[in-house]
This record gives structure tokens, sequence and C-alpha cells, in this order.
């Protein structure tokens, strides 16, 4: 079996502050987890979910695509690698490619 069960992408374009909305949605105290990651593909990026789920094979990563559009790629691991990975890594991953396609066109 592959290295997660479940990836999704999703636009999250109803609110035109894009990556902010998250920083606020933490400051605010309305996340569960939140972390600032490292660049995927030159764009700044953050985990974050209402409620950690990071111990059930579960993460979402959100990428700032623009400063009105972010896009947010979830991952669900598949039963034989939770615990053995990190979902946020490989949501990362997920995102990364996305980027890449974008880019492509």
């Amino acid at each position: 079996m592959g290295t997660f069960s479940e990836a999704q992408i999703r636009f999250l374009d109803k609110d035109p502050r894009g990556l902010s909305a998250e920083y606020e949605a933490h400051a605010d105290g309305r996340l569960g987890y939140f972390e600032e990651l490292p660049p995927v593909e030159g764009l700044p990026a953050v985990a974050r979910a209402a409620v950690d789920d990071r111990p059930n094979g579960i993460c979402t990563v959100v990428v700032g695509a623009s400063d009105e559009v972010a896009f947010e790629a979830r991952v669900r691991l598949s039963r034989s690698n939770v615990g053995k990975k990190d979902p946020c890594v490989v949501a990362v991953d997920v995102a990364g490619e996305a980027v890449e396609t974008m880019a492509a066109g």
C-alpha cells in the first residue's frame, strides 16, 4: 500500500487574505495545531488544524500561492504508515508536487 490513503488539494479562495488568514486564526486561538514551515517550492507555508490529528496520520499544509489565494494539501496516511511517518512531511511533498504542476501550466 502507498504512503497515504487519501490526499486532497483545495484552493482557499473565498478569503482574499491568503495565508494571512491562517496566521490570524492562530493568533485568535482558533487552531489546535499551527506550525510555520520552510517554503514549499519557494512559497510560504504552514501546517495547521482545528484539532491536532497528526498522531492519527492526518495533516493539512497550507501554502500561500499569492497574497490573496492559498491552497491546502490534506493527507491521511495509510494505516501501515501511521506512527511510522510524519503526515506533515508527506503533506509538504504533496503540496510541492501541486506547486510544480501549477507552475508547469
